[in-house]
């Protein structure tokens, strides 16, 4: 397989993994916000 075949495929999975690992951290903080504001009653 020559670079120019795998080099579209592996900038796509690290698209997704960039994605995946945004929407990760977006739910983390939101989760440590509502942890914070459940220990502050």
């Amino acid at each position: 397989m020559s670079l120019r075949v795998t080099e579209p495929v592996l900038q796509r999975l690290l698209d997704v993994l960039t994605e995946l690992e945004t929407g990760l951290a977006e739910r983390w903080s939101r989760s440590q916000g509502a942890l914070t504001y459940t220990r502050a009653e």
